[in-house]
Parts: structure tokens; C-alpha cells; sequence
């Protein structure tokens, strides 16, 4: 996949010939397009288009909307980044000070995702809990400054990503932050109702796709895969200060039988930020999307 390739949800809706305003089909779009060609956006990418799919569709089937497609799309896009200003928050409260099983052994499954992504956490070693002044069988948890930092700052830096969409020339869409809808009109009696023709929602536009590539192919975040994610590369760019990425980095992540040296295998990281990304990208953001529709869609009108 292109190191500068960006991703894009596209969920479009298009009338059949001969059939009444109620019988909008719909299908996702997902690409990540480098010069001119398309590319496979990922397993999350997929997901979130599926839950677009599925919640514009039933509002489409038999509901209108009324609220002026401007404001649909103003609070759309500012649901979603209140959700993206939680991630922080729930990295902090969740998963920093989760228990470890018995040392040097195995691994601690973490289950707060609702079942949609797994981590699987190497267990902390008899080493680190040496090391370790208080907590010592907390994962992430020393001083509380890895703590505070992802709390200020991820939630604000992953808004910052996803800056905003251009408008097309000639189109009728309209545009806020992340969001683009295309309305399909009907005005019976001047009643300016409309159904949603096309909606997107762009996010990661500010990230590189190899750089984020177990968020995006939603991988198993456990001791016995390595996580492709550049570390460094997203710690800085949630704005985390070089102490904490340094805390992300390691103890290593390790094959089932160490086979494969640590130097032949790249940057290993200890999976903390990317399973909460996939879980808000693939979960928390398309239940927000569909609070909104669900809110603002109007009954059918006949």
C-alpha cells in the first residue's frame, strides 16, 4: 500500500429506475486512492462502512429527513468528534492499570471492547515488576504520567486527523469538518424533505497507511503477532511526549517460541493505543453516526 495514501468511507445510495423515492439501494465505497488507484482500506475501514451501510439504509427505506442538510452534517461531524475526544479518556480509565496475570508466563486477555477487537497483553515479567515503585502488576501504570499525557492529548490529536473535506466543483453536497452528505430531494406541498443520496465520512486523512496499518486491518493485538504499527509515528502524532511512546515501546512482544529475533522483526510495540483506535474507529464512531440519523429522520411521507 502507498505510504502517502489516505482513507475514505464512501457510502452511496442510488434510486432504481422506475421505482418509488423509498427504494434507495445502497453499497459502500472504501478506497484509499494513490495516484489514480484505488488500494483496500482495511478490515476497520470495512466496518465502519458496513454500520454506515446498514443505519443510512434503514433511515432511507422509510424515513425522510427535514433538519437542513447543512445541520445534519455540522452535527454528524461534531458527534463524531466527541467520540474521538473520549479515546483518551477511555485509554486512562479502562486500560492503563489493568491487572497482569502471573508474571514471566502467558498472556492477560483484555476484554473492554465489547467483543470487536481483542488484546491479549504479554504478562508483565518478574524484571519490570522489580522495576516498578508502586502497581506492580498494573500494566502502563508507574508514576500516573503516561496516564495524564494520553488523557490531554489523544482525544484533541485524533480530531485533529481528520481536519475536513473540500467541496467538488459543481456539486450539491454539502460539507462540515469530516463530513459530506449529497441529499436527494423531494418537495411535496414545499415541504423540502430529502433522503441521503451519499454520505462520507473521511477519516485518517492526515495519517499514513503503513504507519497505522494494524488499526486499519484490525489485528490481533496479543503477545504472539507483531503489531505493524509504527509507535513512534503514532505517539507523535496523538501528541504524547517522548517519555510516554517510550513507555509504549516494549517489553517486546514476543513469538510463540522466540524464534525470531526482536532485531529481525522491527519495532515491536506493547499494544495499548491501537486496540482502542480500532475499537472507536470500528465500533464507537458508526454508533454515533446512527444516534444522529436516527434522531433527525423524519417519518415517511406519502
Amino acid at each position: 500500500m502507498p505510504r502517502s495514501a489516505r482513507a475514505k468511507v464512501t457510502v452511496n445510495f442510488q434510486q432504481r429506475k422506475g421505482s418509488p423515492l423509498d427504494g434507495l439501494s445502497g453499497g459502500a465505497s472504501l478506497s484509499r486512492s494513490y495516484g489514480g488507484q484505488g488500494q483496500d482500506a482495511g478490515n476497520v475501514v470495512n466496518m465502519i462502512a458496513a454500520e454506515l451501510v446498514k443505519t443510512i439504509r434503514a433511515g432511507n427505506e422509510r424515513h425522510f429527513f427535514q433538519i437542513e442538510a447543512r445541520a445534519l452534517a455540522k452535527r454528524l461531524a461534531d458527534e463524531v468528534n466527541a467520540e474521538l475526544m473520549r479515546v483518551g479518556q477511555f485509554i486512562a480509565t479502562q486500560l492503563i492499570g489493568t491487572p497482569s496475570g502471573p508474571p514471566n508466563a502467558g498472556t492477560t486477555f483484555i476484554d473492554k471492547f465489547e467483543g470487536a477487537v481483542e488484546a491479549h497483553w504479554q504478562n508483565l515479567s518478574l524484571r519490570t515488576i522489580r522495576t516498578k515503585q508502586g502497581n506492580k502488576d498494573r500494566f502502563f501504570l508507574h508514576s500516573g504520567s503516561l496516564k495524564q499525557d494520553i488523557r490531554a492529548n489523544i482525544g484533541r490529536n485524533l480530531v485533529a486527523l481528520n481536519p475536513g473535506l473540500g467541496r467538488r466543483t459543481g456539486g450539491k453536497e454539502v460539507v462540515h469538518g469530516p463530513v459530506r452528505i449529497v441529499p436527494y430531494y423531494h418537495d411535496p406541498g414545499g415541504s423540502k424533505i430529502y433522503k441521503i443520496a451519499e454520505i462520507e465520512v473521511n477519516l485518517f486523512s492526515q495519517s499514513r497507511a503503513n504507519r497505522i496499518a494494524s488499526i486499519l486491518n484490525e489485528d490481533i493485538f496479543d503477545a504472539y503477532s507483531s503489531t505493524r504499527t509504527d509507535i513512534q509515528y503514532l505517539g507523535r502524532k496523538m501528541g504524547l511526549s517522548q517519555d510516554s511512546i517510550d513507555k509504549l515501546m516494549g517489553p517486546a512482544l514476543t513469538d510463540r517460541d522466540r524464534t525470531v529475533s526482536r532485531g529481525k522483526r522491527g519495532i515491536i510495540s506493547r499494544p495499548l493505543l491501537e486496540p482502542a483506535l480500532a475499537y472507536f474507529f470500528a465500533v464507537r464512531v458508526p454508533r454515533a453516526v446512527a444516534r444522529v440519523i436516527n434522531r433527525y429522520r423524519i417519518s415517511e411521507i406519502r
